[in-house]
């Protein structure tokens, strides 16, 4: 009783943390001499985390949250770094694809801009699953990506298209959804 009350207190004092470090994330922009340290897809990468931990995945899931890359992976060792790390009970795990790759198994897909001529085929693949997309390119979120991450004045923003979202079965915590820019519904 006591080690499950203490691992409940762990996973919500990380829950905490973790926001503040997305809110963190997302504000890093007002110091430019620290944003100029930190490359860009180093904060997005963990920004692409915190989506992680701030969603809330069905059981059918299973114990690992896979984040996928389609086509050109921007992050490089820096989306590496967080294979292994927790969400909520589950562990997450980070897989490469080609552009034609299928898209079987991946919960959260990053769609970089070089792979959104292939979105309309991207998200009719995945139309009803429980996959979180995420992009970072102008105009993705009203074209149908869930969460589209961007960069204004030197500090990570985003938006939520909650309509993409809710057609996988996600939700979004209200902490989340505070930070985004705009939503779309």
């Amino acid at each position: 009783m006591c080690l499950r009350l203490f691992e409940l207190l762990n996973c919500r004092i990380r829950e905490r943390v973790m926001f503040i470090l997305l809110a963190l994330g997302v504000a890093f922009g007002s110091s430019h001499s620290a944003a100029q340290t930190v490359p860009e897809y180093s904060l997005k990468a963990a920004v692409l985390y915190n989506f992680a931990l701030f969603v809330e995945w069905p059981e059918s899931v299973g114990e690992q949250i896979t984040v996928c890359v389609i086509g050109a992976d921007p992050f490089g060792a820096e989306l590496d770094a967080l294979g292994g790390e927790p969400v909520g009970s589950r562990r997450l795990q980070v897989r490469r694809l080609g552009r034609l790759a299928p898209l079987s198994g991946c919960q959260l897909l990053f769609i970089p801009e070089a792979s959104m001529a292939i979105l309309p085929q991207i998200l009719s693949t995945l139309d009803g699953t429980a996959v979180l997309t995420v992009a970072d390119s102008p105009g993705a979120a009203q074209a149908g990506v869930g969460i589209n991450m961007g960069l204004q004045n030197a500090r990570v923003v985003f938006e939520i298209n909650l309509s993409a979202v809710r057609r996988g079965g996600l939700m979004i915590s209200s902490k989340l959804l505070r930070l985004a820019q705009v939503l779309h519904d």
